[in-house]
């Protein structure tokens, strides 16, 4: 519960600073932006979820209202979301890695393609795309019922999910384990990996410009600062995904039998490594952007007020004629006056 209402809180965090009027324009942080909504909506799904299954859990709940009707509606329907709108934000951080790409590697093609436009076209398909890949799996699974005994003898209806065909479950593991985890995990290594490559060129053609010595060290040292940064968002991303990528692949290879004895007991361990990483964006947008953190200051209204000081001169016209000494040595007493306000 503390974890899914974090990533809630931080994500609108995000939302909020990414679509501000400073922030908006830049089609990177429209990507970063169909982020932090996918994140956002994970998040707050998860919190009835989580609610239901833990905080209410106790040894005198009956089960009839632990698995009742209604639950079952709302797990069917959690179940086929979540696995949606996950798959938005990892198919939009494979957009955004390989955006990244092009503005530093191919920064002449970057002003054509990394446009506004397109991107609005590419969060459009990144929303609808896994909207449809989560057909397999509505088809595969569905909302059953059977009796279950209380301890007192009575007997009570309890609805719970249930797996229709073997063959559309194979299928639908094989689509969820290759093409929706394991794929992104080798495509977002390779991305990264020629990302990183590609600032060390950048690196390596500022030397040949022959900048100063210091400005070298600095680029270095930003260098290496965003190497880290990039090395981290990749090794959260497998932690999260590539164990369930794994897993998916298993139990599409062995069966049902794998899948309810041993995907579904750490399951929901994987899903709070998921939840954990998406939470985990905002610290890295802090880290990453002066931008956003320049942004933060202002919606928090901590930015300095200093900067923003003006220094107003009037001129006074007089109806005597002046000579022009007079007028050179009041424009210096003037400029005296407008340098000790600005100090």
């Amino acid at each position: 519960m503390v974890v899914c209402g974090m990533g809630t809180v931080f994500n609108l965090l995000n939302i909020m600073v990414l679509t501000h009027k400073d922030m908006k324009s830049n089609p990177i942080n429209l990507i970063l932006t169909g982020i932090a909504v996918a994140d956002c909506l994970v998040s707050i799904e998860y919190i009835p979820f989580t609610f239901h299954m833990y905080l209410m859990n106790d040894e005198g709940r009956d089960p009839e209202e632990m698995y009742s009707l209604a639950w079952g509606i709302f797990l069917l329907f959690h179940t086929n979301f979540t696995i949606m709108i996950h798959t938005v934000s990892i198919w939009l951080t494979l957009s955004l890695a390989f955006w990244r790409l092009i503005m530093i590697k191919f920064s002449t093609l970057a002003i054509t393609m990394c446009t506004l436009s397109r991107c609005k076209a590419v969060l459009t398909l990144g929303f609808a795309v896994p909207l449809l890949l989560t057909i397999p799996n509505l088809l595969s699974i569905q909302l059953g019922s059977h009796q279950a005994m209380k301890d007192d003898g009575s007997c009570v209806t309890i609805y719970t999910l249930q797996i229709i065909n073997k063959s559309v479950f194979s299928l639908n593991m094989w689509l969820y384990s290759f093409f929706l985890k394991l794929l992104p995990c080798l495509v977002l290594t390779i991305l990264t990996t020629c990302l990183i490559r590609a600032l060390y060129k950048v690196e390596e053609n500022s030397h040949n410009l022959r900048l100063a010595g210091s400005q070298l060290n600095i680029h270095s040292k930003n260098t290496d600062k965003t190497t880290k940064l990039l090395s981290i968002i990749l090794i959260f991303f497998l932690v999260a995904e590539l164990p369930q990528g794994i897993l998916g692949m298993l139990s599409a290879i062995l069966g049902q039998q794998f899948f309810l004895e041993c995907y579904n007991p750490v399951g929901e361990m994987m899903d709070m490594m998921a939840l954990i990483n998406s939470a985990a964006n905002y610290i890295l947008y802090c880290l990453m952007s002066s931008d956003f953190r320049q942004t933060l200051r202002k919606l928090s209204g901590l930015e300095d007020k200093s900067l923003k000081t003006t220094v107003r001169i009037t001129t006074k016209y007089e109806k005597y004629p002046v000579l022009k000494r007079d007028l050179i040595a009041r424009g210096g007493q003037a400029q005296q006056l407008a340098d000790s306000t600005a100090l």
